[in-house]
């Protein structure tokens, strides 16, 4: 029966169902740990890629909007695992990960961590914010 539906309303139920998905898995985005932040990163990731192959189908500027904020957000959360995977790294190197040049890395990661996290946060709540192009 699907194959017999309206390309536009297959595309909006498939849409719908990813959105719902990061919808979901950010909802309390202050309190997620950074591997449940790296998970969102990926839904929002499939939801972009689904957004902007059946985003012709709809209304160019608010398609174009939801993609715009969608993508912030991804760049938002890439910024933060960035930053978790540098300490990662550095402590994969042992002991050479311990001198001041491995001390300047982290305090700079940790440094940027808050800001990022608030980073997301406002990206996330544009993001919540813009009504879905589908609809």
């Amino acid at each position: 029966p699907r194959l017999h539906q309206d390309t536009a309303v297959f595309a909006g139920m498939a849409l719908a169902h990813q959105l719902k998905r990061v919808r979901h898995a950010g909802r309390d985005l202050t309190a997620l740990p950074l591997e449940a932040l790296h998970e969102l990163r990926k839904d929002c990731k499939r939801l972009r890629y689904a957004a902007e192959f059946f985003q012709p189908l709809f209304p160019e500027r608010r398609g174009r909007r939801f993609i715009r904020r969608l993508s912030a957000v991804q760049e938002a959360l890439g910024l933060l695992n960035d930053g978790a995977a540098a300490a990662g790294l550095l402590a994969q190197l042992g002991r050479a990960g311990e001198g001041y040049a491995a001390g300047l890395v982290m305090g700079v990661a940790a440094a940027g961590g808050g800001a990022v996290r608030a980073e997301v946060q406002v990206a996330w709540r544009k993001f919540h914010d813009t009504h879905p192009f589908w609809t």
